[in-house]
């Protein structure tokens, strides 16, 4: 087994697309996140874009832009001990790592023997994938819109708010990201008649097009507002060319895995994600 890095994406993508394409759906956030990864700066912390071959076979992918976790693909479990060797080569500290359960959990048991950290699990999702929408039961009142400059502010509240729940040990800046957001496009609001939840898009495959940040305020939850949000914004991306859509789901949230399904989103795969503490 060796690992060769890449500097950036669109290398790593050369090497690594049409493997990675075997599995779309599976490896959607690497598909979707690489091509936007350019050279680092000399003074900036470089990601990490790396292929594991077995001869002159690729058996598995991973990536990382810090200050975020490694992601990895599916691999054999005999890849992951000379992927953890190069990891550890490249970064001094690791916050986590995240992927398929079985090579994440091999994965972070290494790291974890290696460094003499303490390993978290930090949750579980499931991958869903959807090609048509069906019309849910319960259609909510309203309409979609994208969001404007002056929605900034409320946004970066629920962005906020929406990252405490998901993914507590991530750090998020709320305000770029709804800027970020906005400016490009990525992100709606659902209204009745004024907001009352938002979903975005982010991360295009080959083929398709990642549906995540979906929050509903609490105090306005139980009414349909995500579902028919999420349904009438996977039916514009569809609409729009993509193939299809994905989103990934909070396992112990067994009301989100609910209202996709009714969407017509069908399970994919499941993966977990780990937090290393010293």
């Amino acid at each position: 087994m060796r690992v060769v890095r890449h500097l950036d994406g669109q290398s790593f993508l050369q090497a690594a697309r049409s493997w990675l394409l075997r599995a779309e759906a599976k490896n959607n956030l690497i598909l979707g996140n690489a091509p936007g990864i350019g050279a680092p700066s000399p003074a900036g912390i470089a990601p990490y874009l790396a292929c594991v071959y077995d001869n002159s076979e690729i058996v598995g992918c991973a990536m990382r832009t810090p200050p975020h976790k490694l992601v990895i693909t599916q691999m054999p479990l005999s890849a992951v001990t000379t992927l953890v060797d190069d990891v550890a080569a490249f970064y001094r500290t690791l916050p986590g790592v995240a992927g398929p359960d079985a090579s994440t959990a091999a994965f972070a048991d290494v790291w974890s023997t290696r460094s003499g950290e303490r390993t978290i699990r930090a949750g579980r999702q499931r991958i869903y994938q959807i090609e048509r929408v069906t019309r849910p039961s319960r259609v909510a009142s309203g309409a979609l819109r994208l969001a404007r400059e002056s929605d900034a502010a409320l946004l970066a509240g629920w962005i906020a708010a929406f990252a405490a729940e998901a993914t507590p040990d991530e750090r998020v800046d709320a305000a770029e990201a709804a800027r970020h957001r906005i400016a490009y496009g990525m992100l709606f609001l659902w209204e009745d008649p004024e907001p009352v939840s938002m979903a975005a898009w982010s991360g295009k495959t080959p083929n398709g097009v990642r549906v995540n940040l979906v929050y509903t305020p609490p105090s306005l939850r139980s009414r349909g507002y995500a579902t028919t949000c999420v349904g009438a914004l996977t039916r514009r991306l569809l609409e729009q060319g993509s193939r299809f859509c994905f989103l990934f789901t909070d396992l112990a949230n067994p009301t989100s895995n609910s209202i996709y399904q009714q969407l017509g989103y069908r399970p994919v795969s499941d993966t977990a994600s780990y937090a290393f503490m010293s």
